[in-house]
């Protein structure tokens, strides 16, 4: 396998892994970024060829997109305690701006534009940051007010 496959898989299943431990979001929003994870073993599986894409790589890329993007929005609480990477506001932005990110993206490819890789790499790497960005805040919150206590 091509070491780029390898990296989505492992991505995939760290996305999977991250919506089953976030105690601290909504089980929506969880559930749907668990589907990106899902999505993004699936890409790695049916990997791209070049210009003939295969439908499978493109419609899980898609979801895959598409759920990374919009967990977020889904999966904020409310709460003086809540951390404020997972608050409602946060979570609806950076939804939107990743979203941008994807539609941007989507356009590129449809345009065969000269810079797709670019706008791939930035909306994936983007979309794949956020749930890290979420936890980093999640523990900064509990240290920072004295919990210690598992994520769970």
């Amino acid at each position: 396998p091509h070491r780029w496959d390898m990296t989505a898989a492992l991505v995939g299943v760290c996305h999977v892994l991250t919506a089953l431990g976030r105690a601290a979001t909504d089980p929506v929003g969880r559930s749907i970024l668990a589907c990106g994870g899902f999505a993004t073993m699936a890409v790695a599986v049916n990997r791209s060829m070049g210009p003939a894409e295969p439908v499978g790589h493109a419609f899980f890329t898609a979801v895959a997109f598409l759920a990374l993007a919009a967990w977020t929005a889904l999966a904020g609480r409310r709460g003086a305690t809540v951390p404020f990477t997972v608050r409602p506001r946060i979570g609806v932005g950076v939804a939107a701006v990743l979203l941008g990110l994807v539609g941007r993206t989507g356009a590129e490819l449809a345009l065969d534009g000269p810079a797709i890789g670019l706008w791939e790499a930035g909306g994936g790497g983007a979309d794949s940051g956020w749930p890290l960005v979420c936890i980093l805040g999640v523990l900064i919150a509990r240290r920072s007010s004295g919990v210690v206590r598992p994520l769970r």
